[in-house]
């Protein structure tokens, strides 16, 4: 049964093209459940130029390919923005339905293409990427590639040459991010002077060895894992994030070495899980090199001690036109050594003229997390705001996280609020 509207219904008198993408922002399954309200909305969902497929739980996944097959099938669209599945996949029809998705996704030129499976790995079919497998390509294929703007593989097995047979015959391509592959890919090289990439994204692909960066126009580079890799000409390249783990923390020199071609001109670096050198180990900070253009620094610490403050003080002076600094902590029991702050911030070292923006992310109220922002009230003397944010607990449950940050906000309230001159503007999140 239809329903019928009256002159008051001004929506659907709205024109196809505005109602599409109104429907484009709702799940599939939504959007094609509006085909009941009228005559007027039978068909408009089948037009959208968007499509994201979500689930979140791996018993989902029988329904969520259901729904994607579906909706493929009565789609009318000829061209699509985008095309995401975003859910956990592991099936022995795997191989089939990915190829049966790249088809619809790249037979309609697609410009956004996202796949995160989770847990799924498995390798690229055949027919869409000839090259790689040394067979005959159809004479379409190359053709089928020409739309893209950004690619995105999280839990596909790709390999290395297929990465590369992506990048010789995708013009457009502006964004690649592979997350998460595992034993195909060991060597990956992106390379070439007519390369538009400019966003680069490789992360937690266990059995990479090689990495090798030459793109001309490449404005930000995220990694996991600084171990062989080499940028070569990088003339944009303005943002580095490097995020690894606990136990493979980044080594300064190893960073310093891996940058040396970029570092001057880098405007934003993130590091996740820096390796401070203990004091007997500060000939790394001897050579510290300055970042003459950097404006946003972001430093993920583990344990806190005397070494960990130092090495900030260099990352600080070596940066002398710094304006956002954001610090994180993700170890709730971590037991910091006893730090002589008054020693460090007395030295000179940690004296900024230029930060105006400092985020503690990770604060729980501790003595140690209190002096540390006594340090940088003192140090950072343009300073205008503190950002204290109290999550980030990456080793507690639900319950007792949110007791935590709880009492760390209330603890930033009553020890840091007295402390602020009134230039500075407390905001606790």
């Amino acid at each position: 049964m239809t329903i019928s509207f009256n002159d008051d219904d001004r929506i659907s008198r709205l024109p196809d093209d505005i109602l599409v993408d109104i429907l484009s922002l709702l799940r599939p399954d939504k959007a094609a459940r509006t085909s009941v309200l009228s005559s007027r909305w039978i068909n408009l969902w089948k037009h959208t130029p968007s499509l994201h497929f979500n689930g979140s739980l791996k018993f989902e996944q029988r329904k969520c390919v259901k729904m994607v097959n579906s909706v493929i099938q009565s789609h009318k669209s000829p061209t699509l923005k985008k095309f995401r599945i975003t859910f956990p996949l592991d099936r022995p029809d795997s191989t089939n339905l990915l190829t049966r998705w790249l088809e619809f996704a790249f037979f309609r030129q697609v410009e956004i293409l996202e796949f995160d499976f989770h847990i799924y790995h498995d390798c690229l079919p055949q027919r869409h990427f000839p090259e790689v497998y040394n067979i005959a390509p159809r004479s379409s294929t190359l053709s089928e590639f020409k739309s893209l703007k950004s690619l995105s593989f999280k839990g596909v097995n790709v390999s290395g040459r297929a990465i590369e047979f992506l990048l010789r015959n995708c013009p457009r391509l502006e964004q690649l991010i592979v997350s998460h592959s595992q034993d195909k890919t060991s060597k990956i090289e992106v390379c070439g002077s007519s390369l538009v990439l400019k966003h680069l994204k490789i992360a937690y692909c266990s059995a990479l060895e090689s990495l090798k960066i030459s793109a001309p126009s490449l404005t930000s580079l995220g990694l996991t894992s600084l171990e062989g890799v080499l940028l070569e000409n990088v003339p944009m390249l303005v943002d580095v994030s490097v995020n690894c783990d606990y136990y493979s923390p980044i080594s300064i020199k190893k960073l310093f070495s891996v940058t040396s071609r970029c570092i001057s001109q880098l405007e934003t670096l993130k590091l996740g899980m820096l390796w401070f050198p203990t004091r007997k180990g500060n000939d790394e900070l001897g050579t510290f090199p300055q970042m003459p253009k950097l404006k946003k620094l972001f430093i993920e610490y583990g344990p806190f001690d005397e070494a960990t403050v130092t090495t900030l003080a260099y990352f600080t002076s070596a940066s002398p036109y710094l304006q956002e600094f954001v610090l994180e902590n993700k170890y709730k029991n971590a037991k910091p050594e006893n730090i002589r702050m008054d020693d460090v911030a007395a030295s000179g070292r940690f004296r900024h003229e230029h930060i105006k923006v400092f985020k503690f992310r990770g604060y729980h109220g501790r003595p140690i997390d209190d002096a540390i922002v006594a340090c940088v009230l003192e140090n950072f003397v343009v300073l205008e705001k503190i950002i204290i944010d109290p999550s980030g607990v990456s080793s507690l449950d639900i319950f007792s996280r949110l007791e935590t940050e709880k009492t760390a906000r209330e603890s930033a309230k009553q020890h840091l609020q007295p402390q602020l001159p009134h230039r500075v503007e407390l905001v606790i999140l």
